[in-house]
C-alpha cells in the first residue's frame, strides 16, 4: 500500500479524494482482468505460432547434378597416294623418258584431318639426284599438261588451295626431256617433293 496526500493506491482498488471530501472508489472488476490476461495470452500465443512456423537454418531441401567437360584438339593430317596405290606417300617414276615425248604421273592429296587446310606441293627439293655432264634445264616439268613448263631446277610451289576435311585434289605432273644431247642417255634425275598443309585462320 502506498500513501499520498489525496490518492490511495491498492492492488485492486483506486480511491480518489475530491475537494469536498467525498471518496470515489472503483474496483477493477474480474471482467477487465480477464480481458487483460486474455490479451497477454493471445500475444504470447502469437509469438509461439510465429516461432513454430519460422524457417530453421539448415533444414531446407536441396538438389545437385553433375556434368562432364571434354576438350579434344582438332587434327590436320595430309594423306598422299599415287597411280600405283601407294599410301601416305607417292613414287612417280618417269621410266624410259624419251626426248620430245611428255610423260605424266598423278599425285593425290587428301585432307584426312578435321579442319580445313591450305595445301601446296613443291620445293625445296631434298635428297636430289642430279645427272652429271648434262644441262638440267633441258628437263622440263609442268603441271596438268605441257603448258607453262619450266626447267626442273626452277620448278616452284603448286598451290592446291584450301582442302576441306575429307576432300581430295589431284596434281598431274608432266616431265619432258627437251634435248638432242646424247649424254642424257641412261641418266637419272631424282628429287623429293614436299606436300604441306597449314591450318586456315
Amino acid at each position: 500500500m502506498f500513501w499520498g496526500s489525496n490518492v490511495i493506491f491498492r492492488p485492486s482498488i483506486v480511491a480518489i479524494v475530491t475537494r469536498k471530501g467525498t471518496i470515489m472508489s472503483s474496483n477493477i472488476n474480474n471482467t477487465r482482468k480477464k480481458r487483460i490476461l486474455g490479451s497477454a495470452a493471445a500475444i504470447a500465443g502469437l509469438g509461439i505460432a510465429v516461432a513454430a512456423f519460422s524457417p530453421i537454418a539448415g533444414a531446407n531441401f536441396s538438389d545437385s547434378k553433375t556434368g562432364r567437360i571434354d576438350a579434344t584438339a582438332s587434327t590436320l593430317t595430309i594423306g598422299l597416294s599415287d597411280d600405283k596405290n601407294n599410301v601416305n606417300t607417292f613414287d612417280l617414276d618417269y621410266d624410259n623418258l624419251t626426248p620430245g615425248q611428255p610423260m605424266s604421273r598423278t599425285i593425290y592429296v587428301k585432307n584426312n584431318g578435321s579442319i580445313p587446310a591450305a595445301t601446296k606441293v613443291g620445293y625445296p627439293l631434298t635428297e636430289g639426284v642430279t645427272p652429271v655432264g648434262v644441262n638440267l634445264d633441258e628437263l622440263k616439268v609442268g603441271v596438268n599438261g605441257t603448258q607453262d613448263m619450266v626447267p626442273a631446277s626452277q620448278f616452284n610451289t603448286i598451290n592446291l588451295g584450301v582442302l576441306q576435311p575429307g576432300e581430295t585434289k589431284s596434281v598431274n605432273l608432266t616431265m619432258l626431256l627437251q634435248t638432242n644431247d646424247n649424254n642424257w642417255q641412261g641418266k637419272t634425275f631424282g628429287a623429293t617433293l614436299t606436300v604441306t598443309g597449314e591450318q586456315v585462320g
